[in-house]
């Protein structure tokens, strides 16, 4: 028996090749070509980043607590479309390459409206449900508003944990008044492939919804916040239409951190006796070849 195990925590690497051979009536020569013939296929396996297992946010693991809320000096972004009240920039590049629900991402663009795209245009929607309208979206406060200066980005650390931190502030909750802003930042984590959410400082003085939340591959994967009386204490919405209230009693404070985690790996197992799911079995000369993902 040979076996080979391949082990990637960065959004499922599970790779595992058995190689079963009954070398009963098998030449000693058909033997040697069959290990010849099985070499490239691991080397190619253990040099190339195998994604067989695709999450979805809706897995994401989330979590709400506080930190404090650093205002970074970056880059600016220019507008490419549209104006401070409705309108997107150009995709920008992350710095590195950022795993969300088992896809690879390596460009971002931000909308003056509370939210940024991965890995797709943005856009001059008004809209104020984004979660449900647009897929691999990070709305921090999703809906009509209106940005006072370009939001600013930065990439700060060393590979492989560098960390990008995209910057609104302040941010008009509404775009036609002045009364109702928030410092906010939006953080990408190399590796751990994490997203974060901070608000800063902010004003209040009229009532609103905003949606709160991401959304994986299709509109249908989401994991949107939502809470009529608490930022702090916001709880898991049913659909990707619901939002959070901001209003002079209910806001984000000064430091509260949103967080959504990928969830680990599956737990390895293995049988000589079976094959599990994704698992592929090819017959070499008489010898049975497994790949399998279980």
């Amino acid at each position: 028996m040979f076996a080979t195990n391949q082990h990637k925590y960065n959004n499922t690497l599970l790779v595992r090749l058995i190689l079963y051979c009954d070398i009963k009536g098998i030449s000693l020569w058909q033997v040697v070509k069959v290990r010849l013939l099985i070499i490239p296929i691991v080397l190619l396996l253990l040099t190339t980043q195998v994604n067989i297992f695709s999450q979805n946010v809706s897995t994401y693991i989330f979590t709400q607590t506080t930190g404090p809320y650093s205002s970074i000096s970056g880059t600016s972004l220019t507008l490419e479309s549209g104006s401070a009240d409705d309108g997107y920039y150009p995709l920008t590049n992350i710095g590195f390459t950022f795993n969300f629900h088992g896809s690879d991402f390596t460009q971002f663009s931000a909308a003056t409206n509370g939210r940024i795209r991965l890995g797709a245009i943005g856009e001059t929607s008004t809209t104020n449900t984004p979660l449900s309208s647009y897929a691999n979206c990070i709305a921090f406060g999703g809906g009509d508003g209106k940005i006072v200066s370009s939001p600013i980005y930065l990439l700060s650390g060393s590979a492989p944990y560098r960390v990008l931190t995209i910057q609104y502030g302040p941010y008009y909750v509404y775009y036609s008044g002045t009364g109702d802003y928030v410092n906010v930042q939006i953080k990408l984590y190399e590796t751990t492939n994490v997203i974060e959410i901070i608000y800063g400082t902010s004003v209040r003085s009229s009532t609103y919804t905003r949606q709160v939340g991401i959304s994986g591959a299709t509109t249908s994967d989401f994991s949107v916040r939502t809470n009529s009386t608490s930022w702090v204490s916001s709880t898991a919405a049913g659909n990707n239409t619901t939002t959070m209230t901001w209003s002079t009693l209910y806001y984000p404070s000064n430091g509260l951190l949103y967080r959504w985690t990928p969830p680990p790996p599956p737990p390895l197992h293995h049988s000589r006796n079976s094959c599990y799911s994704y698992c592929f079995q090819y017959n070499i000369n008489g010898c049975r070849f497994v790949m399998d993902s279980g």
